[in-house]
């Protein structure tokens, strides 16, 4: 939004400042016969409406005294000079707070020291006015009109406050604060577009902290309330069916309700008719695509991605998942290692370049061991990002598992030593006491051991697996645990430390010992007592993509 005239210093102050409620009171003509036009229209192009009557939805700032006592036709000797804010401005950003138009003014014979009603700091208002003149490509307006919106909703201090510490505690990861000032801004009386921009952030702190199915109940009311928004610019309608695809996808691609894929194929295109360059829309068609095996349709739209939004990590993350789905490792590899190079610290990246490793190490061949080394690596440094990703530690626990049936080696600590079912057990352990309630870390547990022939705990896997609704899970374990006659496979000894560091390896100081969390089963279904996580090393750079 261009400013109507240089904002001074002074001005910007008091507008980023908390003021107490300012009102003038107005009268309030009937305006519904002038012609309404959007006030971003009126500043792009006013010469094409001068000496034209038009309407428009603002919100009030407060009352100025920027005059130009040099070349405009008002004075303060009779005007009063209004600021306001476009109605879709994100107050929350201190950029938009000082972004006021301050060209449009008042007859003070106009304003009627009787009447009652009062215009307020954030009040949605609607204002007529004739365009009297255009200097410097700044209109000048001269109210015939203002109506006073006293049922659209108004942003606040507070709001405004809550909205900005959200953001900032979404940037520094700390999701569960940010949730709580998003929830308290939401719970205000909002105008409907800041409602919306709103809970689109929101929605999209819901996905980057993995609660995908919260994120799709939101964004699917979101998509609802957005229906009654006709003013939204169709670039942000477009955003917001992609988010909804998005967490739709993931919450599938997670073990949810496996329906939301196909919806998230429907949302995705959505976006790109209300947006054909909408990078991130082409991407999360793409992978959604993948998960229902059309991998070449998959492939193009996360083409597509790449050409629209080519420094994008999130992008080439789409399609290093999507490559690994097709079963192109190498391919995958690759495209995850240059996401690596753009956001190095992103634990999602981590994950999926660990699976591309251990899905590559599974089909065998010379190099398989080192995969499964390299797969276990790259999910120890995920845990290191994000602690508290339980399916991490799973899916490290099977890396763990392969690694010991192949006789490979994996580096735990500072200390490369044979892989070994125990280490396994450890992980899955560490999983339950993140998360008692968790069914893959139940079931992968309960698989092991069975086949390590521990009938007793294989056996309390499974009624607690039961007890939490997985019966399939269940029966899983116990049909294994019938397929599995031998007796307790032996677990072979770690070689002997050749010095003390070997022998007692430190747990890194970046990674806490899990705290062990209740759960609501018997006593006879615990899992057994926990051991300290494995040591998780350092995240170490990747080798450089070939450009």
């Amino acid at each position: 939004m261009r400013l109507s005239r240089p904002l001074n210093g002074m001005l910007a102050l008091v507008l980023s400042a908390a003021l107490p409620a300012f009102g003038e009171d107005i009268n309030d003509r009937q305006i519904d016969g002038v012609t309404p036009v959007k006030l971003e229209v009126v500043l792009a192009n006013p010469q094409s409406l001068l000496n034209a009557e038009v309407k428009f939805l603002c919100t009030f700032a407060t009352i100025t005294d920027i005059f130009d006592l040099h070349q405009s036709i008002f004075r303060m000797e009779r005007f009063a000079a209004f600021a306001v804010w476009s109605d879709r401005a994100p107050l929350w950003i201190p950029e938009a707070r000082a972004d006021v138009i301050t060209s449009i003014y008042v007859d003070k014979d106009y304003i009627a020291p009787t009447r009652n009603t009062k215009i307020k700091k954030y009040q949605q208002v609607e204002i007529a006015g004739i365009i009297k003149e255009v200097i410097d490509g700044i209109p000048s307006i001269k109210v015939t009109g203002i109506r006073v919106l006293g049922d659209a909703g108004a942003m606040s201090e507070a709001s405004i406050y809550h909205v900005e510490q959200a953001i900032a505690l979404t940037t520094d990861g700390s999701y569960d604060l940010a949730d709580e000032h998003f929830a308290q801004a939401l719970a205000t009386n909002l105008p409907l577009p800041a409602r919306i921009a709103i809970s689109m952030l929101r929605g999209r702190e819901l996905i980057d902290a993995g609660r995908f199915d919260v994120a799709t109940q939101l964004l699917s009311g979101v998509v609802v309330q957005a229906r009654g928004d006709l003013g939204l610019p169709n670039a942000e309608r477009a955003t917001l069916y992609s988010l909804l695809a998005k967490a739709q996808s993931e919450f599938a691609e997670r073990g949810g309700d496996s329906s939301q894929r196909q919806a998230a194929v429907t949302n995705a295109r959505k976006a790109l008719e209300f947006d054909p360059s909408n990078g991130e829309a082409y991407a999360v068609l793409g992978i959604c695509l993948a998960g229902l095996g059309q991998y070449d349709e998959a492939r193009r739209n996360c083409d597509n991605a790449v050409r629209l939004l080519p420094a994008d990590a999130e992008v080439r993350w789409y399609l290093g998942r999507i490559l690994d789905q097709q079963g192109r490792g190498d391919d995958a590899i690759e495209a995850l290692k240059k996401a690596i190079d753009l956001t190095p610290k992103d634990y999602r990246i981590h994950k999926a370049i660990a699976s591309a490793y251990y899905h590559r190490g599974q089909r065998g061949g010379p190099a398989a061991g080192q995969d499964l080394s390299t797969a276990l690596r790259e999910f120890d440094i995920t845990m290191r990002l994000n602690p508290n990703d339980v399916e991490v530690l799973v899916l490290s626990g099977n890396v763990i598992e392969d690694a010991t049936k192949a006789g490979a080696e994996i580096q735990i600590g500072s200390v490369r030593q044979p892989a070994t079912y125990e280490l396994a057990l450890t992980r899955y352990t560490a999983a339950l006491q993140l998360n008692s309630k968790s069914v893959k870390a139940w079931r992968a547990q309960g698989l092991l051991q069975a086949e390590l022939g521990q009938t007793q705990a294989a056996q309390a896997s499974a009624a607690t697996l039961r007890a939490l609704g997985a019966v399939v899970e269940a029966t899983e374990v116990q049909q294994h645990l019938k397929a599995t006659p031998a007796p307790a496979v032996v677990v072979p000894a770690a070689p002997e430390a050749s010095t003390q560091e070997e022998a007692a390896p430190a747990v890194s100081e970046d990674v806490p010992v899990v705290p062990r969390v209740d759960t609501d089963v018997s006593p006879a279904e615990q899992p057994a007592a926990a051991t300290p996580v494995d040591a998780i090393p350092a995240a170490e750079p990747m080798p450089q993509a070939a450009p």
